[in-house]
């Protein structure tokens, strides 16, 4: 009667520290996944953040490109402007000069 107590007492051990064991490996198992799955998360975050970060890249580029060009178009437009006044400055003052000779001579 007291061995069939102590045996299964040993038994009910033995089961205890086989339900740890599993319990152990399965924690791990469960660690590893996690890991694992965070890993995957991780590099899909940092994907996403890579591709939005080109697409705003290239709107800034666009953009960008866009003023410039009308940047470029104003500049064009005050220099014709300017050339315009001066030539017309030039011609006016010719035309004096010229003035100022035939009613000298």
């Amino acid at each position: 009667m007291v061995a069939d107590a102590i045996r299964r007492i040993r038994e009910a051990e033995d089961e205890v520290e086989e339900a740890l064991q599993r319990a152990r490996a399965q924690g791990k198992r469960l660690m590893a996944e996690a890991h694992e799955a965070s890993e995957k998360l991780l590099e899909e975050m940092r994907r996403t953040v890579r591709d939005e970060e080109r697409d705003l890249i290239a709107t800034a580029s666009a953009e960008a490109q866009e003023e410039a060009a009308g940047i470029a178009a104003e500049s064009r437009a005050s220099i014709e402007s300017v050339r315009g006044d001066a030539e017309a400055r030039v011609r006016r003052g010719a035309a004096r000069v010229l003035e100022a000779i035939v009613s000298g001579a």
